[in-house]
């Protein structure tokens, strides 16, 4: 028989299956009755907030979901699979990897907000709202690797992180001016 292992970090269910919960939940209808009336009252101000507020909650409920589930979850350490040293050392560069892109994209969310706020305090950059959801799960799910990974643990992170994401900015500024350039030649 063929033992086939499947790495996972909570269970199948989805935020989406989450909020759908959340919603048919007493908390939840008063929430988003609460979002709703502020709409047809016309306080999309108050509404925008609300809604920031019940994402919030879905969140911070969901995380410790993954966490209750992280823990109940069987733990398959892939020393004892017999895995080869190779796909062992691929798996760990792409978990360094995903947890690098968290933090650059939490990075970028920040500084999308701080730059807008430079020209009105009241102004924020809301279109990436749900990558910050879905970067906050992210890193529950890395969580327990960096507990069990020495390199998770070096202090050389943030400095490394910090370099990628200005190559990062670097990068997206070439391919803007390229853009630029590209656009100025068809006029």
């Amino acid at each position: 028989m063929e033992n086939k292992y499947k790495i996972e970090f909570a269970s199948a269910t989805t935020k989406q299956q989450f909020f759908n919960m959340f919603t048919k939940s007493k908390e939840g209808r008063a929430l988003l009755k609460k979002k709703e009336d502020y709409m047809h009252k016309g306080q999309f101000i108050q509404a925008m907030q609300m809604a920031k507020k019940i994402d919030d909650f879905v969140a911070q409920e969901f995380a410790k979901y993954a966490r209750q589930a992280e823990k109940e979850a069987e733990r398959i350490n892939v020393n004892e699979l017999g895995m080869p040293n190779d796909v062992k050392n691929e798996l760990n560069k792409l978990y360094v990897v995903a947890f690098m892109t968290a933090d650059i994209l939490e990075s970028v969310i920040l500084d999308m907000n701080d730059a807008v706020k430079k020209f009105d305090k009241d102004l924020a950059v809301d279109i990436f709202d749900d990558f910050k959801e879905v970067n906050k799960v992210a890193q529950e799910k890395l969580r327990f690797f960096r507990k069990s990974e020495d390199v998770m643990n070096l202090p050389i992170w943030g400095t490394e992180c910090d370099n990628m994401y200005e190559m990062m900015r670097n990068k997206a500024a070439k391919i803007i001016k390229e853009d630029i350039k590209e656009k100025l030649k068809t006029l």
